[in-house]
């Protein structure tokens, strides 16, 4: 299976990361459809598997392609204002951004929880890339941009990620889409009502007020799990177009997703042991078979 659910075309041919910008039109539904983008893998019957300008990955059998043209110039992701547009005319116009150094987040929740995910991703980042670093692996930096959206709560999330994820929506509060490459999840905090109460109340004082939320430490673990993901498979070390062993996934996203509600981030060291999964793993040794 190609990680977008479509089944693998035989004989495929792995392109060049470096290839050129192609302009492909799909005929999907009795509509065309305009692509641009680079095509990752190429099958023997003329089928391809596409990341477009935003990251998104389309894939399109023989049949589908009305027309394809290469292009002179290298591939680019979209400007930075093209992609708002465009992640606007997706969500809706009740969205903000919020850009760090690395990640664009899309948020209809407070600003403040917007911001204070955008320092955990970047936080997570830094300690990702020199984790590895130091241990001899060699990083990429991302070809499209690391895209998070944050939705107020889990109506508008649900609405959002049922097209991708169906009737499992409503056990799943956040997750990484392989096919879009973005992470979604919702504010299991509900702290607009702080803000609401208390407007004047400072950053540091509104991350403690999340931390110390019964939904804190679940909330900390999820970002850090799903943009774990995110990260392994834009720097070079899993491939969106291959099948990657759910051992090593959901391993390493497991080994750094540990929170730590000590630190003023919720969020600081690699390889801690979460207490929430282990006493699941222990209850699930008791009833096993």
């Amino acid at each position: 299976m190609w990680p977008c659910g479509v089944v693998l075309l035989t004989a495929l041919f792995w392109l060049n990361v470096c290839a050129a910008m192609e302009q492909v039109t799909l005929s999907r539904d009795g509509k065309n459809v305009h692509l641009s983008g680079k095509v990752l893998v190429e099958a023997q019957d003329g089928g391809v598997l596409l990341m477009d300008r935003e990251g998104v990955l389309w894939t399109a059998q023989p049949d589908e392609i009305v027309k394809r043209i290469a292009d002179d110039q290298p591939f680019a992701p979209l400007g930075s204002d093209v992609l708002k547009a465009s992640l606007l005319q997706q969500l809706g116009g009740d969205f903000r951004f919020h850009q760090t150094a690395h990640y664009l987040i899309a948020y209809n929740t407070s600003q403040a929880y917007a911001e204070w995910c955008g320092s955990l991703y970047e936080r997570l980042y830094r300690a990702f890339h020199n984790y590895w670093e130091k241990r001899g692996v060699t990083l990429v930096e991302s070809e499209v941009p690391l895209i998070a959206l944050v939705f107020d709560g889990k109506v508008s999330y649900g609405k959002y990620a049922r097209t991708e994820l169906g009737e499992t929506t409503s056990s799943v509060i956040g997750y990484y889409s392989l096919r879009t490459n973005r992470v979604a999840m919702y504010d299991l905090t509900r702290t607009d009502s702080l803000r609401e109460r208390n407007p004047r109340i400072s950053s540091a004082a509104h991350v403690n007020r999340i931390l110390s939320q019964p939904g804190g430490e679940r909330t900390v673990a999820t970002i850090i799990h799903e943009a774990t993901h995110q990260l392994a498979y834009n720097c070079g070390m899993h491939d969106r177009s291959a099948s990657i062993p759910l051992w090593l996934s959901e391993g390493m996203a497991i080994y750094f997703e540990t929170p730590d509600l000590k630190s003023s981030s919720g969020w600081r060291r690699i390889g801690s042991i979460n207490r929430v999964r282990l006493a699941g793993f222990r209850q699930y040794l008791r009833t096993r078979p």
